[in-house]
């Protein structure tokens, strides 16, 4: 239920997406693309207590990063791994159990989609918004 967990599960489920990185700290000025910096908006945490346990929600953002320039195939890239399904569909890869270590993970939304900044370089790129919850 810490946030650990919560991280070794979220990268491993994002490791499925083949030739993504992925990134928990930030990787600096400019990591390969394409990639994931998970945790980049913050993190928040909401804690309950049911039945004795202690339940957490965990709340957190993705930002994918693609590559910067202004080609139909960076738009492509986006789009496929903004996807409700599909091999590179983030949201296919996180949504699940993540391994047994919570609950359940899930993308709610995707905030924005189009151009991002990191490190103050621009990208193309997505926003996810995903929930953990893990129970006591």
């Amino acid at each position: 239920m810490s946030l650990a967990a919560v991280r070794a599960g979220l990268v491993e489920r994002l490791q499925t997406i083949g030739g993504l990185r992925v990134y928990w700290d930030d990787p600096g000025e400019a990591p390969e693309t394409p990639a994931v910096v998970a945790g980049s908006g913050g993190i928040s945490a909401k804690y309950d207590r049911t039945l004795g346990g202690a339940d957490v929600r965990y709340r957190l953002e993705l930002l994918l990063l693609v590559d910067g320039g202004d080609g139909g195939e960076a738009w492509e890239d986006v789009a496929s791994f903004a996807a409700p399904s599909g091999g590179l569909s983030i949201k296919e890869a996180v949504d699940g159990d993540l391994g047994g270590r919570c609950d359940w993970a899930r993308v709610l939304s995707v905030k924005r989609m189009g151009r991002v900044t990191h490190g103050r370089r621009a990208y193309r790129g997505a926003a996810f918004q995903v929930e953990v919850y893990c129970s006591g």
